[in-house]
């Protein structure tokens, strides 16, 4: 195969695999959601498909409670991750969360119902936590989710 042609086949995936993200968070920039700020607000199954995608230590704290941001831990047994804002839309739920440890940053996941499963369908890394809805739009718009699949 000539450099060209393999050019052209790698921009051509990662525009189909572009594309299949903003259509996975189309329905978050501009859909009808329902939007929570509390871990009992999230659907139990689609929460437990997000935390046994953690490594480790697979809780998530709720939102305002503490939680392990540094790598210097100076109070065992926080949870490492923290819910900002999560909403829904049809069954499809975006949760966008606080990671502690090296490096404090942000995740948004969003994971779709099949039948009875939940599925990971999207996931990106940020450096800051947006703790509305039109804070999270904005980073969105802004390109400020890079597309991670390597660790929730």
């Amino acid at each position: 195969m000539s450099g060209r042609r393999i050019t052209f086949v790698v921009a051509f995936a990662f525009a189909a695999h572009a594309s299949a993200f903003a259509a996975v968070l189309d329905s978050l920039m501009s859909g009808d959601l329902r939007v929570v700020t509390h871990l009992r607000e999230i659907d139990p199954a689609a929460l437990r498909a997000l935390e046994n995608q953690f490594r480790y230590d697979r809780r998530l704290a709720d939102r305002g409670a503490s939680f392990q941001e540094t790598d210097v831990v100076t109070q065992h047994g926080l949870p490492w991750r923290r819910l900002v804002i999560a909403a829904a839309s049809g069954d499809t739920w975006f949760i966008h969360y606080e990671h502690g440890g090296r490096g404090l940053h942000s995740h948004l996941v969003a994971l779709s119902r099949s039948g009875n499963s939940w599925h990971v369908v999207f996931s990106g890394t940020d450096f800051y936590p947006y703790d509305t809805l039109s804070k999270l739009r904005d980073a969105i718009r802004s390109g400020k989710f890079r597309e991670e699949a390597i660790e929730l």
